[in-house]
């Protein structure tokens, strides 16, 4: 059932039933399209899940809310762009930016992860979390459903469960993603900010080891103290992303390293991230434009100056070894050795020839020798035959 809706701008805005791209606790989100433009856009209606469960909280003020919110994220590259809103009778919608490469929860099911591939999309969510968290934001649900890909950036979303606090005594999050202390939430005994830093490690534990965390968490909550033991081991893993791994997931919060603190970690520099033009708020149609389901390596533009240090590298060795084969040299050697292998086939050919020649000659001198045979046999017995005769 196709379906409208119309905001205070004066703009018209269609979606369909059937183009249902993502539901959470009190909302469902579709694909629409803005009718003038043609712009494709995601509209989450707001109530809708509470509508079909036949409860009816304020789910009006939970969409004031969370648009408030959207509206002080600045259009950050890495933060979900708000469009626009709109509200009726029944529901609530708010219309944002369409991320056209899905979640990272979609890409982790259809796909296997490079480290490479995992920094980047961390660095992404870092620099996202970092500017929430610098503008008193707590996102509180940080998951790989709500972390989107939009031109392969990585972009955070569904502020749902944000508030603009910087402490609170209300659990909220996504079970399997929630931090230690919020077990522990009760009136008086609070929680900051570093909730989602531990949520944000068990993507990146995820995104490296492909599934979630549960072996590790009682460990993790029990020995608090540095233990690259307590993850598993993996070749493909390198020892600064364990590392990191370890100072994101501290049971203890004020142990736990902050959003700031991980852009600036030793694993970023291993990828050249550090001294991006990433680090800067750029538009998002200038980030890296590859496929989310590419299997490429997803950090080529971080390792474009590393490359060009390499080049000039290479550039000095050959001046200081004169004796390393040239292009021309190479060439010249494929020449040669591709002449020897055509020698080397004629060669071959030739003593197989001469082969088959012994071979005949030597069948011929047997066929001789038993003829030969023969006719001295024939000849003995001929002069036998004449001796016996004649003597009689």
């Amino acid at each position: 059932m196709s379906r409208t809706i119309k905001t205070s701008t004066g703009k018209t805005y269609l979606f369909s039933d059937n183009d249902q791209v993502g539901q959470g606790s009190y909302a469902t989100v579709y694909k629409g399209y803005e009718a003038k433009t043609k712009q494709v856009v995601a509209i989450k209606v707001v109530g809708e899940t509470f509508a079909k469960k036949k409860k009816t909280p304020k789910y009006h003020e939970i969409a004031k809310r969370e648009v408030d919110i959207l509206k002080k994220l600045d259009n950050d590259p890495n933060l979900l762009r708000i469009i626009d809103t709109a509200e009726d009778e029944d529901y609530a919608y708010i219309i944002t930016e369409f991320c056209q490469g899905g979640s990272l929860r979609h890409i982790i099911k259809n796909s296997k992860f490079e480290e490479s591939r995992a920094v980047k999309y961390l660095y992404d969510i870092a620099k996202g979390l970092s500017s929430l968290h610098q503008k008193g934001i707590m996102h509180r649900d940080i998951n790989l459903q709500n972390t989107l890909l939009s031109n392969d950036a990585c972009v955070i979303g569904d502020f749902g469960s944000a508030i603009l606090q910087k402490t609170s005594d209300k659990a909220a999050g996504t079970h399997t993603y929630q931090a230690p202390e919020l077990y522990k939430v009760q009136p008086g005994l609070e929680y900051t900010k570093q909730i989602d830093v531990w949520s944000m490690g068990v993507v990146f534990f995820k995104m490296l080891f492909g599934r979630k965390i549960y072996r590790e968490y009682q460990a993790l909550i029990e020995d608090d103290q540095d233990g690259i033991r307590r993850f598993p081991k993996s070749p493909k893993v390198s020892t600064e992303a364990i590392q990191l791994l370890d100072k994101m997931l501290r049971a203890n919060p004020k142990k736990r390293i902050s959003a700031q603190e991980i852009l600036n970690d030793q694993l970023f520099k291993r990828y050249e991230m550090y001294d991006s033009h990433l680090t800067k708020s750029t538009p998002r149609e200038y980030l890296i434009q590859s496929s989310s389901d590419d299997e490429e390596e997803i950090h080529h533009e971080f390792k474009k100056r590393r490359i060009d240090k390499n080049m000039k590298t290479d550039h000095k060795i050959k001046e200081n070894e004169p004796n390393k084969a040239t292009p021309n040299n190479k060439k010249k050697t494929k020449g040669k050795n591709k002449n020897k292998h055509q020698k080397k086939s004629s060669s071959e050919d030739t003593n197989l020839v001469n082969n088959k020649n012994s071979i005949f000659i030597e069948k011929q001198k047997t066929l001789y020798g038993y003829l030969f045979a023969g006719f001295v046999i024939l000849a003995l017995l001929g002069i036998h035959f004449y001796l016996y005769t004649y003597s009689k």
